[in-house]
């Protein structure tokens, strides 16, 4: 499931640049890089928290059960989710400088759509807790999942929006695609959770007795 969720998640997140440069010049690939560069390293921060948090995670679903791990889960979501937000409403704010400061004016004239290329960081950040959890669940399929949706959406709306609208096509079906790994993840996420059999109150109270619990 790792193997496979780490093409899917190849064919959503960079599959864009191989359409971008099949439909549009090479300075629209050139552009899109330029763009996406501002939220690569933020990804890979990410990549690197969910192997930290996981040892974590997986040991306060033991000690806690499934409504620690859901409200573990939560807070992730919130926390990550909303620090992206932050990022994002940086950026928004201070777009035409950070370009102007990083490429040198050259890129100036694209800085209006550094918007919609860190919107979908917002969404993926959102969802971290939720991958999060679904590992501790030992269900990496539930990330397969949704990153299989988000690559469907990338070669089906990627490929129209792009040939139509041309680079604001191809980022606005970026965005579609992290909302749909971000929706489908977070309610993935929430079934397994639900199917989890809660731990009889028994059990509790007799972990708590001899101080396991």
């Amino acid at each position: 499931w790792v193997m496979g969720s780490t093409i899917v998640t190849w064919v959503s997140g960079y599959g864009y640049y191989v359409i971008v440069g099949a439909l549009l010049p090479m300075h629209d690939v050139a552009t899109l890089r330029a763009l996406r560069n501002l939220t690569e390293p933020a990804y890979r921060a990410m990549s690197a928290i969910i192997l930290l948090v996981l040892p974590w995670a997986s040991s306060r679903f033991a000690e806690e059960g499934r409504r620690g791990l859901q409200r573990r889960a939560r807070q992730l979501n919130l926390l990550f989710g909303g620090g992206a937000l932050a990022y994002f409403a940086a950026i928004c704010l201070c777009r035409n400088w950070v370009m102007s400061l990083l490429y040198a004016g050259r890129y100036n004239e694209s800085g209006h759509l550094l918007v919609l290329a860190t919107a979908p960081l917002a969404l993926i950040a959102a969802a971290l807790g939720s991958q999060i959890a679904v590992q501790v669940m030992q269900a990496p399929s539930e990330v397969f999942l949704a990153y299989g949706a988000s690559g469907v959406l990338t070669l089906l709306l990627g490929i129209a929006f792009t040939h139509y609208w041309g680079l604001v096509g191809g980022l606005v079906s970026i965005l579609i695609s992290a909302a749909a790994f971000c929706l489908v993840l977070t309610y993935r996420c929430h079934k397994r959770l639900r199917a989890l059999a809660p731990e009889p109150q028994s059990t509790r109270d007799s972990l708590a007795d001899v101080g396991i619990a």
